[in-house]
């Protein structure tokens, strides 16, 4: 199985030039679609080997982006790499004001939650409104 997954993305190598972000990742749905179409696997198990080889590949690029510097726009393979200044962030904390409104911010978010169960009156003595929720999609989570 693991020779057949390894032939399957080798495949990519001798793909057209031409080939785009979509239609690598079509390709990835189709490898995907024939391995469990030919039925050698079980599912889970081939995913354990998709999750594996993918955190390897996110460490070779990892360590890639780390031994390369580009100071320019480079384009080879039909790939854009595309150098980006890192720039400032604004050190927010350092204003009283804002810490403040941050703190405050916070309080009326854990009476907001504490709201969804039972009736709690704000600081002013107002009903805090119990509302609405949305629902976040469910997920697998991978460890090994």
């Amino acid at each position: 199985m693991s020779k057949q997954l390894f032939e399957l993305m080798r495949e990519q190598e001798s793909f057209p030039i031409h080939f785009g972000k979509k239609d690598y990742i079509s390709r990835g749905k189709e490898i995907v679609n024939e391995v469990l179409q030919n039925g050698e696997i079980d599912k889970i198990e081939f995913w354990t080997k998709v999750a594996k080889i993918k955190e390897t590949i996110n460490a070779m690029d990892s360590q890639l982006r780390e031994q390369i510097t580009l100071t320019e726009k480079t384009t080879l393979n039909n790939v854009e790499f595309n150098p980006v200044q890192g720039g400032f962030v604004i050190n927010y904390e350092e204003d009283e004001v804002y810490r403040e409104f941050k703190k405050q911010l916070k309080e009326r978010e854990e009476l907001l939650k504490l709201a969804q169960r039972m009736e709690v009156p704000d600081m002013y003595g107002n009903i805090v409104p119990k509302v609405s929720t949305t629902p976040r999609k469910s997920s697998i989570t991978i460890n090994f």
